[in-house]
């Protein structure tokens, strides 16, 4: 089955390329020096406490949550900064993935990354609000209305307001699965616009038109790699805990649990990323020589 063929060739091929393992390890050392930094600022301003067990919801005192979320919020223009840099790795290695396959991908300047980051805006609008289904935007447009509708309803009939609730989740899984499908259509807009030096508009037009008729082909295979590194990350998350534990009551501070099961959380992420940017040139390649 070609899917296979693309699974075992993603899965394996980013291995073969300096440049991309590079940027694997790159992902790994900012991921690890995130953690480092968010772990610091929870001992700076929350102290022994937040570390002396592992802190649970339920048994978490109110005072250390608020804490817990002021040091998240100091956190935010850093995890800004993360993100910005990830996405620029997610170029560079589409531009790798490319460039291994033997495609084409053009000179990659400061106004093209400007643009790949429009681009990147861009495509996740049209998965929300795609021009090409205009309709689709009706969804949650009746989602408000019969919200209020609900709401208004409520005081005179609770038996129909049910009915009205029922029909608003039917309505929110609906443009949830429409979503996916939206962005599964546009995953190979990054291929396209470094390859055929197309607009934004134009880019996010040829990638809805390639993968007509395509997207649960697509979708079987993004979601045979999802559930590899769903299995793969529980298993390591729930080995590296279960040692952290350990290692934890020895020396006295249970947290260490955490903070070793979250070395596997860096792993898989870092493997995800790798696989998912291969399969979608893979399968950019497939439908172009089609």
């Amino acid at each position: 089955m070609r899917i296979v063929e693309n699974i075992n060739e993603c899965l394996s091929k980013w291995w073969n390329n300096k440049e991309s393992k590079k940027l694997f390890f790159t992902l790994i050392v900012l991921q690890l020096a995130l953690a480092g930094i968010t772990i610091a600022m929870l001992q700076y301003f929350i102290g022994d406490d937040f570390f002396s067990r592992i802190y649970l919801p339920e048994n978490m005192h109110p005072d250390i949550t608020q804490k817990y979320i002021n040091v998240n919020l100091m956190l935010s223009p850093l995890m800004v900064i993360y993100s910005f840099i990830t996405v620029y790795i997610y170029f560079l290695l589409i531009r790798i993935a490319m460039k291994q396959f033997g495609i084409k991908s053009g000179k990659f300047d400061t106004k093209k990354m400007l643009h790949s980051f429009v681009l990147m805006v861009a495509t996740v609008f049209s998965a929300f609000f795609s021009w090409q289904q205009k309709k689709l935007l009706l969804a949650p447009a009746l989602t408000i209305i019969l919200t209020f509708i609900q709401i208004a309803i409520i005081p005179i009939s609770l038996d129909l307001a049910k009915v009205i609730g029922i029909s608003i989740w039917l309505l929110i899984i609906f443009y949830f699965i429409a979503v996916i499908r939206n962005g599964i259509r546009l995953m190979l807009s990054f291929p396209v616009f470094y390859s055929e030096n197309l607009s934004i508009q134009e880019t996010v037009q040829e990638s809805w038109e390639l993968t007509e008729g395509k997207a649960l082909h697509i979708f079987i295979q993004f979601f045979v790699i999802t559930a590899i590194t769903f299995i793969l990350g529980g298993a390591l998350t729930f080995a590296l805990f279960e040692i952290g534990k350990e290692i934890g009551i020895w020396i006295g501070v249970l947290f260490t649990a955490t903070v070793i099961s979250t070395l596997g959380q860096i792993l898989i992420s870092a493997l995800s990323t790798m696989w998912y940017t291969y399969l979608t040139v893979i399968i950019y390649k497939n439908v172009k020589e089609k």
